[in-house]
């Protein structure tokens, strides 16, 4: 059974990948903005066979809450993380980068 950790977990791809581990009883920790959302992610995978679903409401642009939310998962988990999945980020200005190579690569 793996201990997975989701940042952005309200996300459609954090949502299809958690679902291929639910089925094998594995644990998680869901991050995200919107509690509303987590919760339904959460009732999701327990009802695909997850072990555990907890859940952390905040904002992961936040960096002063990355060392809370290690501490907070790690709790949940029983002391480890065998998976850590990001699925969250910023997009940027999107005009300038279609004008300026220089600048789309600054987004990556």
């Amino acid at each position: 059974m793996k201990k997975i950790l989701v940042l952005g977990a309200a996300s459609a791809i954090a949502q299809e990948v958690a679902r291929c581990f639910a089925g094998d009883g594995d644990d998680f920790f869901l991050v995200g903005r919107s509690e509303a959302k987590l919760k339904a992610v959460q009732l999701d995978l327990l009802t695909r066979g997850a072990g555990l679903a907890e859940v952390m409401a905040c904002d992961l642009l936040r960096t002063e809450e990355h060392a809370r939310i290690i501490d907070d998962a790690l709790k949940a988990l029983g002391g480890s993380i065998d998976v850590a999945f990001i699925a969250y980020g910023t997009y940027g200005d999107q005009e300038t980068p279609k004008h300026s190579f220089a600048d789309a690569k600054l987004l990556l």
